[in-house]
């Protein structure tokens, strides 16, 4: 079952401080899409991810973390690290992880595109090396 969640602002702090997120986030199959709130193509992501809310449920364990940080006081320097240290200048950003491993990037994604990063890339085998 997938879950969403608002990142926790002890996750952008860790973040901001180690150029990562903490193991509460990346050892269990999830993924962090990072955007501000006035793009069209976050806007889009966000129709599939509620429309998920209410039907259409993904059959995956998935924890889905949300991050606007344009809304957020560390906007600067969490754009710094996100453009810096990612090396991402685009919108929306995911990072998608399991096992303790970042196992996948992109932008924009289509729910299909989205659920696949997680086939793809191997999820179950990183979750056994758990």
């Amino acid at each position: 079952m997938f879950r969403i969640h608002p990142l926790p602002q002890a996750e952008v702090q860790h973040a901001l401080q180690h150029g990562e997120f903490s193991p509460d986030i990346t050892t269990r199959p999830s993924a962090v899409i990072m955007s501000q709130d006035w793009c069209p193509d976050w806007r889009a992501m966000e129709k599939w991810l509620d429309a998920w809310k209410t039907h259409n449920k993904p059959e995956q364990d998935i924890d889905i973390y949300l991050y606007l940080y344009n809304r957020s006081p560390e906007f600067l320097k969490f754009l710094a690290l996100k453009e810096n240290i990612w090396n991402n200048h685009l919108i929306p950003y995911v990072r998608y992880y399991c096992g303790r491993h970042l196992i996948a990037e992109s932008n924009y994604v289509t729910p299909e595109g989205f659920l696949k990063r997680f086939e793809h890339y191997g999820c179950e085998q990183h979750k056994e090396n758990v």
